[in-house]
């Protein structure tokens, strides 16, 4: 911005605060004068037909102030600085001049651009799917026939890895949303909060595919899920989620982050930032 004091003094000068600058005006043409009653775009003080005719803004989107505006604000912070038994301010009005038409802003200068996560992601291999599924499948041992039985979530790690839901939709899937004839998973909402909600946007209402294997799991997850219901009564999983833990309370995240990081550990595979599939980045 450039400014004069009389004809002794030419500068150019920048001007940085913390309290936002307001780069709209409402002179007559921003505001309807012929009498008549219109339709407002908006509310009061959300107009957007309003907002378009006060801001002030150049024809490539630069935001500008106009030279009265920083007349204005400088005159008036003269007020405070003494000079001898007055004030500045009767000489600066007196002398100062704004040449600049339009005084161009930058909003964004000064702002704090946070620092870039850098912290490294690493995705599963097949082999380590591979590794992680043995460890589910084969997770604990019968001691009264010496079989091995699989981990009582392991239809969650089939789906997550083989259909690969984000995390909260994978917790608020209901019995209901399974289809095991067409070998179909309807998703439509997700857990928040311990709540499960409804998905607000078209790609978070979708169907997606069960293979043959996740089929086998959902299958035995099922019957197990109904011997729990049958022992634990009425009011156990009352939401007729497909995974629940065992107090038939829906599933939390940290919860379930701890149970796949012990999974993690026990197959061998130690890197707490290794992530399963999509749903785990979620």
């Amino acid at each position: 911005m450039n400014t004069t004091i009389g004809n002794r003094l030419e500068a150019a000068i920048t001007i940085e605060g913390t309290r936002p600058l307001l780069w709209h005006a409402f002179t007559p043409d921003a505001i309807p004068s012929s009498g008549k009653r219109e339709a407002r775009s908006g509310r009061a003080g959300n107009d957007p037909e309003e907002w378009r005719r006060s801001v002030l803004i150049t024809a490539t989107r630069q935001l500008y102030l106009l030279p009265s505006y920083i007349f204005g604000c400088l005159r008036d912070a003269a007020r405070f600085t003494r000079k001898g038994r007055g004030t500045l301010q009767p000489a600066l009005v007196a002398t100062l001049q704004v040449i600049d038409e339009r005084i161009l802003v930058n909003p964004c200068k000064g702002v704090e651009v946070p620092e870039a996560d850098h912290e490294e992601i690493t995705p599963l291999t097949p082999a380590n799917v591979a590794a992680l599924l043995d460890v589910v499948n084969h997770y604990d041992v019968s001691k009264a026939t010496g079989a091995t039985q699989p981990h009582r979530l392991a239809a969650l790690y089939h789906v997550a890895i083989r259909c690969g839901p984000r995390q909260g939709e994978i917790i608020g899937l209901r019995k209901a949303d399974y289809d095991a004839k067409r070998r179909e998973l309807r998703i439509g909402g997700q857990i928040q909060d311990g709540k499960r909600t409804k998905g607000k946007t078209k790609h978070a209402h979708r169907t997606l595919p069960v293979s043959a294997d996740t089929a086998r799991t959902l299958a035995a997850h099922l019957q197990n899920l109904a011997e729990e219901e049958r022992l634990s009564g009425p009011g156990w999983n009352a939401a007729g989620l497909l995974f629940v833990s065992e107090n038939g309370t829906p599933l939390g995240h940290s919860n379930l982050w701890r149970s796949y990081t012990a999974l993690l550990r026990r197959a061998g595979l130690t890197d707490p930032m290794r992530r399963l599939c999509r749903c785990w980045t979620h």
